[in-house]
């Protein structure tokens, strides 16, 4: 059996998760789980909001924490990932309105669809990761020595922010 690391990258990957879904009108919401011996926790994120920007928003951000988790030789993972992931974040350039409107959509939808809420796992407290160890800095240096192998991934989550509202 070859060698392997489970990390729980909970805030991390919802942190990059709206990083990049939120200017795109995508709303994030924490799924809640039931775990070993009646545990409550939460096993990831879901996004809802128009199809193509939803898999933008899931592939890009599957792309980056994959990238994260296989970089990390450190003992404490969720600081080296938690700040590599915070290194992709792209530059929100959504128009507020527009992503304000279709925010209110997506939500509507989760809501009605789904009978989710949007939102975080507040309620579970997830492990924060830390941003001031040799380790988080060794990941945000890998994160940024990395970036420009997905700037490509990047760019296409900047065309499909929400640019301006429309009527139809």
């Amino acid at each position: 059996e070859e060698p392997h690391i489970t990390v729980n990258l909970a805030q991390g990957t919802q942190d990059l998760a709206k990083a990049i879904a939120l200017p795109m009108g995508v709303e994030v919401a924490a799924n809640s789980a039931q775990g070993c011996f009646g545990r409550a926790g939460h096993n990831g994120v879901a996004l809802c909001g128009i199809p193509v920007a939803c898999v933008v928003a899931a592939v890009v951000t599957a792309r980056i924490a994959e990238a994260a988790v296989d970089s990390c030789q450190k003992s404490d993972a969720d600081a080296y990932c938690g700040n590599f992931c915070r290194q992709m974040w792209p530059a929100d350039l959504s128009d507020a309105d527009a992503r304000s409107a279709q925010l209110a959509q997506s939500r509507q939808w989760l809501r009605g669809s789904f009978g989710a809420d949007a939102g975080g796992a507040e309620w579970n407290t997830p492990k924060k990761y830390r941003k001031d160890t040799p380790t988080a800095e060794s990941g945000a240096k890998e994160g940024r020595k990395r970036r420009s192998e997905h700037d490509p991934a990047l760019n296409l989550v900047q065309k499909h922010y929400c640019k301006a509202l429309t009527w139809g």
